[in-house]
């Protein structure tokens, strides 16, 4: 899971992953074993610093490939 912040900044940089020349910076990692039905599925970021206002980008991957994303707004 990815999120970046109002900044542009990635929100809490746990590492990264390397896919061929690209290079994915994550904020929090899980295995999970999808058996092709709906999961709930809930990871914790840690971030020092307080959450500033604005728009967040979270994106979700498996491998290089994005599954999905959305956008939440702290106001």
């Amino acid at each position: 899971m990815q999120i970046i912040g109002p900044d542009g900044n990635v929100v809490s940089d746990q590492g990264a992953v390397k896919f061929g020349d690209s290079l994915l910076i994550y904020n929090s990692k899980a295995t999970v074993n999808f058996q092709n039905e709906a999961m709930h599925i809930c990871v914790s970021v840690y971030e020092e610093d307080t959450l500033k206002k604005g728009t967040y980008n979270v994106n979700v991957y498996e491998e290089q490939r994005r599954l999905g994303s959305t956008e939440i707004v702290l106001k």
